[in-house]
């Protein structure tokens, strides 16, 4: 039953994320996000490719991307929260 669960969490969330892509990429308010997200991988890729010459380095890399990561998320859920309540709570 376990699998059968993570497997429609995965799917829902793929589902949620390409919905976002699809229809929030035109909007000008989530392109931050996608910016700040494609920022962390490449600081990540930055770390993978680094750690060929320098071993240590890689650690450091992944560190920085994912605290890099972890803002993104914050300020992306501080604005649908935001959305959310404006929904509710109109002006």
């Amino acid at each position: 039953m376990g699998p059968v669960i993570g497997i429609f969490v995965a799917l829902f969330l793929i589902g949620g994320l390409i919905n976002l892509i699809r229809d929030g990429a035109s909007s000008k308010e989530w392109r931050p996000f996608f910016g700040i997200f494609l920022i962390a991988g490449m600081i990540a890729v930055l770390g993978i490719v680094v750690g060929f010459v320098f071993p240590d380095a890689v650690e450091v890399f992944m560190e920085i991307a994912k605290w890099v990561a972890v803002i993104g998320a914050f300020a992306l859920c501080l604005k649908i929260i935001g959305n959310i309540l404006k929904a509710f709570f109109p002006h």
